[in-house]
């Protein structure tokens, strides 16, 4: 049963809003700056992350030994392999509009293409896959199951608000 007990990790700071686990056990650490975001890497949560020699990410994402960034201001994605920081860039349609609404999974990159998802594969740097229906929600509204035979969508209806006249009858 949980205790209610918090765990503060001084070591990373007071700057952290994100914390990602990679392939190796470690973390993948975002720290604000400013409207973006440093990429440090850590071992432990309980020590100072270092800082990677990568630009600052208005997003990123992590599976397994890979890093996908966007970077402020800038169309498309930066892919790394995260031992060697090798880096290269894939002309995706994605900047601000969708900011958060793509997800990087060990083999592809999904994203929202217009009114669709898009499976982008990194082996072949193709679209292998469309769907006729696509996320109509805030923030990050695609999950793909690990070995990607199943995709969740997250879809808002617009809203529907009724507006009713009542006559009160006063005496």
């Amino acid at each position: 049963m949980p205790s209610g007990d918090v765990e503060v990790f001084a070591a990373l700071g007071d700057s952290i809003f994100d914390i990602r686990e990679d392939a190796r056990g470690g973390f993948i650490v975002g720290e604000l700056a400013e409207n973006a975001a440093r990429i440090m890497r850590s071992d432990r949560l309980d020590a100072k992350p270092q800082r990677l020699a990568l630009p600052t990410a208005s997003e990123y994402q992590v599976a397994g030994a890979r890093i996908a960034f966007m970077q402020p201001n800038l169309t498309g994605l930066t892919l790394c392999e995260l031992a060697s920081l090798a880096c290269a860039p894939l002309a995706l349609p994605i900047d601000e509009d969708n900011r958060f609404d793509w997800l990087l999974t060990r083999d592809a990159v999904w994203y929202r293409d217009g009114a669709s998802v898009v499976r982008y594969d990194l082996a072949r740097r193709a679209i292998d896959w469309r769907s006729k229906w696509g996320p109509a929600a805030l923030g990050l509204s695609i999950a793909v199951r690990p070995d990607e035979t199943g995709l969740l969508v997250a879809r808002e209806a617009p809203p529907a608000i009724d507006l009713m006249y009542a006559p009160v009858a006063r005496k």
